[in-house]
Parts: structure tokens; C-alpha cells; sequence
């Protein structure tokens, strides 16, 4: 019934036993008959009238005698071991599991839950846990708070912000300019830098305050499937770095701040979104197909759009995890009447 370490007891089982009661014409079949020839019998249809002599040695290496029945014994998952079925996607081997599983289920049942644990782990080292997102972020102040307190205090004069201020009216100028999302976020960020009197903030301290709210309301957008929430995030982002370029020239290392800051951000982004994505059914206890599937569709789709979101954070080492999870879990599907 099993595949991975248990396909010899797995085919031995298909030609004895319970597997015959649910096909009895297996019991005739010759000892080393072919993967092709068990699932034909299986499914009631006539075997070939010859197969190589090694056939069952292919079936427990994972190859289809004669190519007529695919099988793929791949552990996507380091651990999710595929039943028979579910490797070759033969519908008459399914039949015999299914009977098989009737009579008893408990190797059936302890193979659901090992696989399911060995896919709790390896979510894991793809995401991560709240108590390594917490080490990441601890990490990210520790090496960036001391560079930017230090470009901050040594700062050596106000900072000249109008090619700020002409970065956003240019945007509000601009067709971009046209829409809401766009105007609230610009008038947002050029009211605190005019004063009520008209004076611009040139303290970098105080920028960097200004800064740190553009980073707010790109959180507040990122991920939005909405184009225009998007396109406004596309837009501060420009206006962000136009405040990096005021900054630097008078707090000289602030630029390496910025770049460390958003080098150690990119694991703690990509952690964060992926820990947020529930990948279990209803029951809470497997994993579901159907979220891996529109998880991965989600990440392309954002991964594509302009503007900030933490998807464009995912590495590709993580989208290769997840993608290989989702790999195991369809194999699971092909088990035929699953």
C-alpha cells in the first residue's frame, strides 16, 4: 500500500491478501509481473502479453514498466512519503487502497499524520517562527539603531528639502495626481514639512521623523490589491527617496543606515507576510492544497506589481519551499477518489 521505504510491503500487499478480495484477478499474475500488469488487473482490464522479467524491481525503484503507468516516488517534502496511488495516479491501485484502508486504516492514518508533521516542519524553515522573526528583529536594531543615532547627532546643518517638496508637487501635477489615493498621500507628507507659516523642516531629525511616517502609510497599502492604493505607494516611494538624498549630505552615513536597514528588513518582511498565511483546511490539522495553490498565485501576482509589499521580500529559496509543498500536496491529490 505504501510507497518511499514501504513499497516492497507495498506491492506485496497488492498481490495478496486483501488487495486480492478486492481484485481477485491479481491472483493470477505471475511473481515479478510489471507495475503496468498490477494496475491493469486492478482496474479489470487485460495485462500485456509480455513484460520484462525485472518489472517488479522497476516498480520498487519507481519506474514504469512498459511507460504506461507514470510513477513518481519524489519526497517533494523531506519526510511526506506518497502511497502507491498516489505515486502512480493508477485508478485500479487506488481501488485496492481504498479496500485496503477499509479493513484497516491504521497504516493509512499514521502515514497522513507523519506527512502532515513532516510538512509542518518544512513550512517551517521556510517561514520561520515568531521566535525567529523576534531574533531577526533584535538583530536589525542592534547593528542598525547605533548607525543612524550616530548620522543623526553628527549632523552638520539643515538639509536643503525643496527638491522634496518639488518631487510632490511634480506627482500632484502629474495624471498620478488625479487620483485620491495619490493626493491624500502627498498632502499628507507636505503638510509636515511646510509649517503653518510656510517655513519647511530642514532638521534631518525631524525628516527622519517624516520618513518614519511614509514607512506607516506604505504599510498601510502594501499588499492591497487595489491599483490605485498601489500606484500611491509607487509615488511615496519616490518622495522617500528624495528625503534619503536631503538627509545624507548633512548626517553623513545615513545612507549606510538606510541600506543596512533595508538589507536586514527583507527576512523579517518576507517572515512576517508568510507567517500571516493560514495553509491549513477547515480542521485546522492538514494542510490545504487549495491555499498553498492561491498563496503562490498571490506572491507572483503581487511580486509583479508596482509599489511596496512585503511579497517582494520573499527570496526565491522560500518560493521554491513553497512550491515544492505544493508539489507534495497535489501528489496527494492523485490519490483517485481522495
Amino acid at each position: 500500500m505504501l510507497a518511499g521505504g514501504g513499497q516492497d510491503a507495498a506491492v506485496s500487499d497488492l498481490v495478496s491478501g486483501v488487495a486480492q478480495k478486492a481484485a481477485p484477478e491479481l491472483a493470477n499474475l505471475p511473481k515479478g509481473s510489471s507495475l503496468d500488469q498490477i494496475g491493469q488487473a486492478a482496474s479489470g482490464k487485460p495485462a500485456p502479453s509480455s513484460a520484462p522479467a525485472n518489472a517488479l524491481e522497476d516498480a520498487m525503484s519507481g519506474k514504469a514498466a512498459g511507460g504506461k503507468i507514470g510513477s513518481d516516488f519524489t519526497e517533494y517534502v523531506p519526510g511526506s512519503t506518497p502511497t502507491l496511488a498516489q505515486a502512480t495516479g493508477n485508478s485500479g491501485i487506488a481501488e485496492l487502497e481504498r479496500a485496503a484502508n477499509s479493513q484497516n486504516s491504521a497504516p493509512f492514518t499514521a502515514l497522513e499524520a507523519s506527512n502532515n508533521a513532516a510538512r509542518g516542519n518544512f513550512l517551517q524553515q521556510i517561514r520561520g517562527t515568531p521566535d525567529t522573526l523576534s531574533e531577526l528583529q533584535a538583530s536589525r536594531d542592534a547593528v542598525t539603531g547605533p548607525l543612524r543615532a550616530n548620522a543623526l547627532a553628527n549632523a552638520t546643518g539643515p538639509a536643503d528639502v525643496q527638491p522634496v517638496v518639488d518631487t510632490i508637487n511634480g506627482i500632484l501635477k502629474s495624471p498620478s495626481g488625479q487620483q485620491d489615493a495619490v493626493v491624500k498621500a502627498m498632502n499628507n507628507v507636505l503638510g509636515k514639512l511646510q509649517g503653518k507659516d510656510g517655513a519647511l523642516q530642514t532638521d534631518p531629525s525631524q525628516l527622519y521623523g517624516i520618513r518614519k511616517n511614509i514607512n506607516n502609510q506604505l504599510e498601510i497599502v502594501a499588499g492591497k490589491d487595489s491599483s490605485e492604493a498601489q500606484h500611491a505607494s509607487s509615488q511615496l516611494l519616490q518622495v522617500k527617496q528624495a528625503l534619503d538624498d536631503a538627509i545624507e549630505p548633512v548626517a553623513p552615513g545615513f545612507g549606510d543606515y538606510i541600506k543596512t536597514y533595508a538589507s536586514m528588513s527583507k527576512p523579517i518582511e518576507a517572515q512576517q507576510f508568510l507567517q500571516g498565511k493560514d495553509l491549513t483546511d477547515a480542521t485546522s490539522s492538514q494542510f490545504s492544497l487549495n491555499k498553498t495553490k492561491n498563496l503562490l498565485l498571490s506572491i507572483q501576482k503581487m511580486q509583479s506589481q508596482p509599489g511596496a509589499n512585503a511579497a517582494k521580500s520573499i527570496s526565491p529559496e522560500q518560493m521554491q519551499g513553497l512550491q515544492a509543498l505544493h508539489m507534495d500536496l497535489r501528489s496527494e491529490e492523485r490519490r483517485v477518489g481522495k
